[in-house]
């Protein structure tokens, strides 16, 4: 068995039919998707997502004036990621956990 993450996918539009359309491409595009991306672009089950990158990119380049976002949560706790794509290119960011440093003063 694979490494598993649930994924999430924004289409950055007003457009509700737009998104509608995109959301489809996109599970017509991935077979991950398919299974595990309902109809609002919400991760309903984990998949192996081995292809996430280049399926953004795909479905980028069909959709080349819309920014897309997809949100991944792999199976480590710390494992998150969001995947931008715009114009067929894409930006990939991992997640970074932060704490603020210790202040006696917010002590109670």
């Amino acid at each position: 068995m694979g490494y598993r993450s649930v994924v999430q996918l924004v289409v950055v539009s007003d457009d509700k039919d737009l998104r509608e359309i995109i959301i489809d491409d996109f599970r017509d595009l991935s077979k991950d998707a398919e299974c595990s991306i309902d109809e609002d672009g919400l991760g309903i089950d984990e998949s192996r997502w081995s292809y996430l990158s280049s399926e953004m990119r795909l479905l980028s380049e069909m959709h080349p004036s819309i920014i897309l976002e997809a949100y991944r949560k792999g199976e480590e706790v710390d494992d998150f990621e969001v995947i931008y794509a715009f114009a067929g290119k894409i930006q990939s960011e991992y997640g970074v956990v932060e704490y603020g440093k210790f202040n006696i003063t917010k002590l109670k």
